[in-house]
C-alpha cells in the first residue's frame, strides 16, 4: 500500500515506533509540552512521517509530535507514508534531524553516523565516498577529520577498506560486511521478544473475567496474523482549493 507521501490519517495503534531507531538517549519534554499546547489550540501542525516497510508502518520523523498526540490521547494522527527497505526506513529516521528540528548532541551525531555507516550509506555505485563527500552527505557537521576518527574507533574493518582505497588498493569485496538483518528476521524477532513480554505480563492476571478477556485479545491477534490484515489510513484532501 503507497500514498506516494500524500497525507493521510493513520490509526495510532498501526504505527511502530521502533526504539534502535531513535537516535536521541530521550526526547524533550519541554518540546512535547509545547507541541501538545498546539494541537490543543488547532495549529496547523506537520504530519509525521511513516516508513511503510513491507507492509509495517515504522516512525521514521515526528518522535515528538507523536509523544503529544498519544499524551492527548488521540487515536488518529496525520502523517505521510512512503514505502521504504529497512536499510532506508533506518537511515531516514536517523537523519531526520541532521538538517532541521532540534539539533543533535555530539554523542547523537555519533550514533547519526553509524547508522550511516552501518546502512552503507558511505558506499556509491559499488565504490566508497571519500571523508569530505561523507561529511558533506551527512550535513557538513562534523568535519571530515572527526568523521575519519569515529570511522577508525567505531568501525575499524570500513576504515582499513577506506584507507585502502585511498592508496589504490581497492576491490569491491572490501565494502563494509556488518549487514542489516532482513525484513523478515527483524519481524520475527521483535514479534518474538514482545509475545515473551506479553507472556510475562499475562502471568499476573488470575481473575476468571479477566482470564477469558485475554484469551479473546490472543484469539483476535492470531486472526489479524493469520487473515494479514493491512493498516488503515484514509486520504485527507487538500482545503486549499
Amino acid at each position: 500500500m503507497s500514498f506516494s507521501g500524500g497525507k493521510v490519517l493513520v490509526n495510532v495503534s498501526d504505527i511502530i515506533k521502533e526504539p534502535s531507531w531513535q537516535v536521541r538517549e530521550k526526547l524533550t519534554a519541554s518540546r512535547v509540552k509545547a507541541y501538545r499546547t498546539s494541537y490543543n489550540s488547532g495549529a496547523d501542525m506537520p504530519p509525521v512521517r511513516l516508513a511503510d516497510v513491507r507492509g509495517a508502518l515504522y516512525l521514521v520523523d515526528g518522535w515528538h509530535r507523536m509523544a503529544a498526540q498519544e499524551e492527548l490521547s488521540r487515536k488518529q494522527v496525520e502523517a505521510t507514508i512512503m514505502p521504504m527497505t529497512r536499510k532506508e526506513a533506518m537511515w531516514a529516521a536517523a537523519s531526520a534531524n541532521l538538517t532541521h528540528g532540534e539539533a543533535y548532541r555530539k554523542d547523537e551525531r555519533r550514533k547519526a553516523f553509524s547508522v550511516f555507516i552501518t546502512t552503507k550509506q558511505h558506499v556509491q555505485r559499488g565504490k566508497p565516498l571519500s571523508y569530505r563527500e561523507m561529511a558533506a552527505a551527512f550535513g557538513g557537521n562534523p568535519s571530515h577529520v572527526t568523521l575519519r576518527n569515529w570511522i577508525k574507533q567505531d568501525f575499524p574493518d570500513v576504515f582499513r577498506a577506506l584507507e585502502k582505497h585511498r592508496s589504490g588498493e581497492w576491490s569491491p569485496d572490501m565494502i563494509q560486511r556488518r549487514e542489516v538483518p532482513s525484513e523478515e528476521v527483524f519481524a520475527l524477532g521483535k514479534v518474538d521478544e514482545l509475545l515473551a513480554k506479553a507472556v510475562g505480563h499475562a502471568r499476573a492476571i488470575s481473575a476468571p473475567s479477566a482470564r477469558r478477556r485475554l484469551a479473546a485479545m490472543v484469539e483476535r491477534a492470531q486472526q489479524a496474523i493469520e487473515r494479514g490484515a493491512v493498516y488503515a489510513a484514509t486520504p485527507i484532501e487538500n482545503d486549499d482549493f
